[in-house]
Formats: C-alpha cells, sequence, structure tokens
C-alpha cells in the first residue's frame, strides 16, 4: 500500500522564544520570495512587503496577508540530505506521527479528482492548546522523479467541510502552504517552505504567529534527520540480469551428434 501523501505543515504552536539581536545580513545569494515577474506575465495586486526575521542557519521572513488575523511565512535553508529522500520524506505522510513535531495522524482520504491532486486528514497536538485537525487538497506540480527534473514542488490549501473533525479537535479553517526542493552538488538540497495556518480556536493572533514562527527550525531539523536516516538506509542489490543461453542446433537426420554435446538419457 502507498503510504499516504501529504506537505509537511507545521503548527509547532511553542509558548515561548528567546528574543536575540536583530538577524546577521543574510547570504547574498539567498532567493527571493517572489521574483520579478517575466515580461509580459499577467498583471497581480501589489503584496505587502516582506520582512526579514531571520538568517541563520534558516532565513525567514514574514509578511501580513489582508483579510486574516495571522502572517504569512516564508523560509529557506539548506539540508545536507540528497533531494531525491526529502521529497520522499516530505510525500510520506503515513510515517509523519515517527518524526514529525506534534503530528499524530495522517492518512489519505479516498475522494475523487481529476487533475492528480488528492486529500488528506492531519491531526495534530501542539502543546499548551487543544488537539487540531486539518483536510488539505494537495497538488505535486514538479517531482525529482520526473526525466531530467531537478526539483520538487507541492502546494496544499485547506478544506475545511470535507469529513467531520475528530470529537475534542478544532479544526483548523486556513492552511496553505507550499514545499520546493531544489536538488544541489555534494548530496545537498535547498528547501524553501511557504505557508500560512491560522490555527483557529481561542488561540490569539500573536501567539499563534510565535509558534508558527519558532516551529520552522524544528520542522527543517525534522525533514532534514529523516532524509540523512533514510539516505543512509542499505539499498537492497540490483538484480541480476537473466543471461539466455543459447541451445546447440540438433543434428540433421541421420548425421552423428557432435561430440561436445551429451547424448540425451
Amino acid at each position: 500500500m502507498r503510504p499516504a501523501r501529504a506537505p509537511a505543515v507545521a503548527l509547532a504552536l511553542a509558548a515561548s522564544m528567546a528574543v536575540g539581536a536583530e538577524p546577521s545580513p543574510e547570504p547574498p545569494d539567498a532567493p527571493e520570495p517572489d521574483p520579478p515577474a517575466e515580461p509580459g506575465a499577467a498583471t497581480v495586486p501589489p503584496s505587502e512587503p516582506w520582512t526579514l526575521v531571520s538568517s541563520r542557519p534558516i532565513i525567514i521572513r514574514t509578511r501580513v496577508r489582508p483579510g486574516t488575523r495571522v502572517r504569512e511565512y516564508w523560509a529557506s535553508g539548506l539540508l545536507d540530505a540528497p533531494a531525491e529522500f526529502v521529497q520522499d520524506v516530505i510525500l510520506d505522510g503515513e510515517s509523519y506521527p515517527k518524526f514529525m513535531p506534534y503530528v499524530k495522524e495522517v492518512r489519505a482520504l479516498k475522494l475523487p479528482t481529476t487533475d492528480g491532486s488528492f486529500f488528506t486528514y492531519q491531526r495534530v497536538a501542539p502543546p499548551l492548546v487543544a488537539v487540531r485537525d486539518v483536510v488539505l487538497h494537495v497538488w505535486v506540480e514538479a517531482s525529482l522523479d520526473d526525466e531530467g527534473s531537478n526539483r520538487f514542488r507541492n502546494r496544499w490549501e485547506a478544506v475545511p467541510g470535507v469529513v467531520p473533525h475528530t470529537p475534542g479537535a478544532v479544526r483548523t479553517l486556513l492552511s496553505n502552504g507550499s514545499w520546493e526542493v531544489r536538488r544541489l552538488p555534494n548530496g545537498q538540497c535547498r528547501a524553501i517552505y511557504r505557508f500560512i495556518v491560522d490555527p483557529g480556536g481561542n488561540i490569539p493572533s500573536w501567539l499563534a504567529d510565535l509558534g508558527n514562527r519558532t516551529g520552522i527550525p524544528d520542522l527543517y531539523k525534522a525533514v532534514e534527520k529523516e532524509a540523512r536516516r533514510r539516505a543512509a538506509l542499505p539499498r537492497p542489490p540490483p538484480k541480476a540480469k537473466a543471461v539466455a543461453v543459447e541451445a546447440p542446433p540438433a543434428p540433421a537426420p541421420g548425421e552423428a551428434p557432435d561430440a561436445s554435446t551429451p547424448a540425451s538419457p
């Protein structure tokens, strides 16, 4: 059975954090959350500017999203793990409870789609607050399994009314985001994680934003650690190719068999 595929959604609602000094300048080659539009591209409404809140070890930017009470986050970090295994970890939702912070359950939902997308159910138990659950509609837009591909990308959005919430859990109504993983030399990759999550309930917006931001480094560490573990597992030996042995030609009628050919019993 194929594992339930899902994006890694961080709902790490930490209770507190240490506020440090102003972050050091980010690397000069750091990617941009919103690269300039190509000539001829459709015009889109201007977005709120991004604010840099951390640059080491992970670049984290945030901005206000009009119409919501929480902030959007964009993170970029280098992972010391092969991109193929990072992709495998992100898509292996069924295994999230084993290594992903606060995730208790992930399962695939058998809902029909016509575009190759899929639905998953996730239940998480952050510290100090009630259990949350969410149903996500997920699209895989680029895969490292495709010939010549050097990147993986998926995106998701919450669909609150698909299945009833678990008794005792608060349904998360806003959870949109994406992962993009780009292959790099020396068995490394760059992972870009973008999301906006409102856990709902009675959690104040400032605490939700605090938890979302402080949970990002733990999420990256969890993905990297699991990808490295999988990359270190022994590989099954390749199957030996069958070698066809050509049978010797049968002797013509009345002809003595070749001396090198064993006689039939």
